[in-house]
């Protein structure tokens, strides 16, 4: 989520984004390379660190290939961060509502 809002400023040229961003986007790095380092199975979270860089790329690939138009992308990439976003918020809350049915 950050890195997407992170490439959304600096489409925007929007400093304020880029900078909230950048500094979320590396506490997250040092948070996954900590909790890599003192995880007793490195195997699985290595796969799945470089099964998350995979899609990211792939989501990078996407909005920067077959999109020239800047005005299109910037809109497109807005509204996957908003949806990401909203998407991430949301999941915790539907847990919740499955163990208030069980």
């Amino acid at each position: 989520s950050n890195l997407s809002w992170l490439g959304y400023g600096c489409l925007n040229r929007d400093w304020t984004l880029i900078t909230v961003n950048a500094i979320g986007a590396a506490l997250q790095t040092l948070y996954v390379l900590a909790y890599l380092y003192y995880s007793p199975a490195k195997r699985p979270v290595l796969l799945w660190c470089l099964l998350l860089l995979v899609m990211l790329a792939a989501v990078y690939s996407y909005f920067t290939l077959p999109i020239a138009d800047e005005r299109t992308r910037r809109e497109r990439l807005g509204l996957f961060c908003s949806v990401f976003t909203i998407s991430m918020y949301l999941s915790p809350l539907a847990d919740l509502v499955r163990g208030a049915e069980q």
